[in-house]
């Protein structure tokens, strides 16, 4: 298989800057570790960023349930999922892909949680291809 094989992808809203509040971006996770985004998913080959995650922090947040931040030591990304089942779709994925990656963590990696993880129907997830 693909090292750069799409496991999830799906929306969700990234705070941008206080011009333009929340916006919505297009999300995918690859096999290969990284989290990235686009403008929209027809431009999903349009990368504006990305984030290898076994480099980040995943930060739930407590106030709200469906925000959760992506924390890296450059680098922040406040993001909104649609739903509290979207989000928990999101980060259980991450760490699930996180904790089969072939890499050194060396306490590089945590994750903060309040609850259990669901699965949203509204994301497309190969869960079963990292079984």
């Amino acid at each position: 298989m693909e090292s750069n094989a799409v496991l999830a992808s799906g929306e969700l809203l990234k705070w941008t800057n206080y011009v333009l509040g929340w916006q919505v971006r297009y999300y995918k996770l690859t096999r290969d570790g990284f989290i990235s985004y686009s403008i929209s998913k027809e431009d999903s080959d349009g990368t504006k960023g990305s984030i290898k995650i076994d480099k980040m922090i995943l930060q739930l947040h407590k106030q709200s349930e469906v925000r959760f931040d992506i924390v890296t030591p450059t680098v922040t990304w406040y993001l909104r999922a649609h739903t509290p089942e979207d989000r928990n779709t999101w980060t259980r994925i991450i760490e699930k892909h996180r904790e089969l990656l072939p890499v050194s963590r060396e306490g590089s990696v945590q994750m903060l949680t309040e609850s259990s993880l669901q699965v949203s129907s509204d994301l497309h997830l190969k869960l079963d291809e990292l079984n």
